[in-house]
């Protein structure tokens, strides 16, 4: 399916939330260049996400 106007505008919105950033200023940068740190930014939300995961998991545990 790939980035289409309305997906690359929505990235733009998620992504200046998120981050703290000025979407006017996202916008000024290569697409190509959004892309890659956009994605970059997912992988770190992922790892976030299973570390925190992992850490419940063992609290559950301990709490037992």
């Amino acid at each position: 399916s790939g980035f289409n106007g309305k997906r690359l505008r929505k990235a733009y919105r998620d992504y200046a939330r998120v981050y703290h950033t000025s979407q006017t200023d996202l916008e000024k940068k290569r697409i190509i260049d959004f892309v890659i740190d956009y994605a970059e930014a997912a992988e770190d939300l992922a790892e976030e996400n299973k570390r925190a995961a992992e850490k419940a998991k063992l609290s559950q545990r301990h709490h037992r």
